[in-house]
């Protein structure tokens, strides 16, 4: 798999794969368990090939993927079952080479990233999202460049910045994000350093942490580099950073909230 996402209630899980167009649901039950829903899986598209990126909004309405890398599809949720449903005007087109896409924690936007066919940049797309039908509509202006080969995107729990992990030439663009209409600004400095040890250090993934205070960042050269937010949204590396990992060639990076008690 490459791909995976798991709904706001952590009922439920998602997973897509490049070597296939199928979209695969789970329920998860108390011990972490995972069953395969009845409806699963579901063929994306009999016409795309492969399916590389997964989303679902923060209400758990809608569940978004990627397929033949230049295709989004929105399938609504019921969120008791799991079970999805077919999107309305879905699929939408898609920048070629898009393998990563997130929602704003207010819902109101979908967000991806794609190399575009390009070797000297890639490219960010915003597209608003109807809450009651699920349909996608492309924010007019809102693709600039970023730095080469994107392979992931976050957005911060304010709902302000956008990050982007920029394989091919080491970088993590920031942007602003405009929480009305979606407009995209590029962030004083912007593209930062990624950090890693050695000359084969694109950046993988990225994650920031629940308190919007910082960003992790997890290389090719097998390791973690942490960068500080700072009050604009620009990045400034740590001491320290960046941290060596086990593993070889990571390509995804998560926070775990640990209760206090635990």
């Amino acid at each position: 798999m490459d791909a995976i996402a798991i709904d706001p209630t952590g009922k439920f899980l998602y997973a897509v794969s490049a070597q296939s167009n199928n979209l695969r649901s789970f329920s998860i039950d108390n011990a972490g368990a995972l069953t395969n829903l009845s409806s699963s899986p579901l063929t994306i598209d009999p016409a795309a090939s492969s399916s590389t990126a997964i989303a679902i909004d923060p209400s758990g309405n809608y569940l978004f993927t990627v397929a033949g890398s230049n295709s989004i599809y929105s399938f609504p949720r019921d969120t008791t079952t799991g079970a999805l449903g077919t999107g309305s005007g879905s699929p939408v087109p898609v920048d070629f080479g898009t393998f990563a896409i997130t929602t704003d924690p207010a819902g109101k936007f979908v967000i991806a990233v794609s190399n575009a066919g390009s070797a000297v940049f890639g490219t960010i797309s915003v597209y608003s999202l109807d809450s009651t039908a699920g349909k996608l509509t492309l924010v007019a202006g809102s693709q600039p460049h970023i730095g080469v080969d994107p392979s992931s995107v976050v957005v911060d729990p304010s709902g302000k910045y956008v990050y982007t992990a920029n394989t091919a030439d080491a970088t993590l663009s920031a942007l602003t994000l405009n929480p009305s209409t979606g407009a995209l600004t590029t962030i004083n400095g912007s593209p930062f350093p990624s950090g890693g040890n050695t000359t084969i250090n694109g950046p993988m993934g990225l994650v920031v942490d629940p308190s919007g205070q910082s960003v992790y960042v997890c290389s090719a050269s097998n390791d973690i580099s942490v960068f500080k937010i700072s009050s604009g949204g620009g990045l400034s590396v740590i001491a320290g950073s960046p941290f060596p990992i086990d593993g070889n060639g990571p390509n995804g990076i998560a926070v775990i909230h640990k209760e206090v008690g635990f």
